[in-house]
């Protein structure tokens, strides 16, 4: 019985491993935009979603590093 309950234990962690492993790199949640920028104190991690995400979109994507974010995020016709 112990040896059947290792067994499942091991194929849940494995299969759990794959998962994680497998999903996309990109942290970002559907209808979000996550984007690093420079700043004065090195650097930023700007975070926006929703109706929020098309606007800074929209008024920040002259900005190479944001149009790439928000052409990945399928913001691309807010682009300036």
């Amino acid at each position: 019985m112990l040896a059947v309950v290792g067994a499942v234990a091991a194929v849940a962690a494995v299969a759990l491993a794959v998962v994680l492993l497998t999903r996309p790199g990109s942290s970002s949640v559907s209808g979000c935009l996550e984007v690093k920028v420079p700043s004065t104190m090195g650097g930023a991690s700007l975070r926006v979603c929703g109706e929020h995400a098309h606007t800074f979109c929209r008024t920040q994507g002259g900005d190479a590093r944001i149009a790439v974010a928000c052409r990945r995020q399928g913001f691309a016709a807010d682009l300036p």
